[in-house]
């Protein structure tokens, strides 16, 4: 046993006593042993350090794969209606048309 979990096995022992002799409510006994097991597994977790996965996919060239899927995340997708010929003037045209519809500091309530 872990010398950290001494003193709460020796209070669940005592705790025990109580709940036999009556001196103790059996559901606060419950729920003392139920948080001394979460305890428990919190430190079975801190002693696995070996937290690697296995691969997902065990074929060749999956490293270039997963690396073209990280690229697209990094593409920033050019607005809707604006081409690379769009001014400064069709751009801000196109805010204080989005502007009058929608009100100035409002924003869009959707989104994916």
């Amino acid at each position: 046993m872990p010398e950290r979990l001494r003193p709460t096995f020796e209070l669940l022992d005592k705790a025990v006593t109580e709940v036999y002799e009556g001196r103790l409510a059996p559901q606060r006994a419950s729920a003392m042993a139920s948080l001394a097991g979460t305890m428990v597994k919190i430190v079975k977790a801190g002693e696995n350090t070996n937290f690697s996965l296995p691969p997902q996919f065990h074929y060749k060239g999956v490293d270039e794969i997963y690396a073209m899927i990280r690229g697209y995340r990094r593409i920033v997708p050019p607005l809707a209606g604006l081409t690379q010929e769009s001014s400064r003037e069709d751009v801000n045209k196109a805010l204080d048309e989005w502007e009058a519809a929608h009100g100035k500091g409002r924003l869009p309530t959707e989104f994916i």
